[in-house]
């Protein structure tokens, strides 16, 4: 009997494991690397937001010409290309 109401509790936090699993990286905050679609020079930087957000604030600052971001700095005075967040973005360490 004790062992069914167990059951339900180790079925409860598979259930949460597996849900925090299917955070993509974008979802999540902590140390990244943008890289330079051109000459694939990389940016390392940190953010206790998620990197969707991070994200779309240098590539906000590049459209706007401004180089609030080292990112934004490189990509408008070498006049080189950025990609989509798939491609030039990746989470080196999850902040827990």
């Amino acid at each position: 009997m004790g062992i069914a109401f167990r059951a339900q509790t180790i079925n409860q936090q598979l259930m949460q494991t597996i849900s925090q699993n299917q955070i993509s990286d974008y979802e999540k905050s902590g140390i990244y690397e943008i890289r330079c679609n051109t000459c694939h020079k990389a940016y390392v930087g940190q953010t206790s937001r998620d990197l969707k957000a991070r994200f779309w604030e240098h590539t906000r600052y590049i459209k706007n010409n401004d180089p609030r971001s080292a990112y934004a700095l490189h990509i408008l005075n070498c006049r080189h290309e950025y990609g989509n967040m798939e491609n030039t973005m990746t989470l080196l360490r999850r902040y827990t």
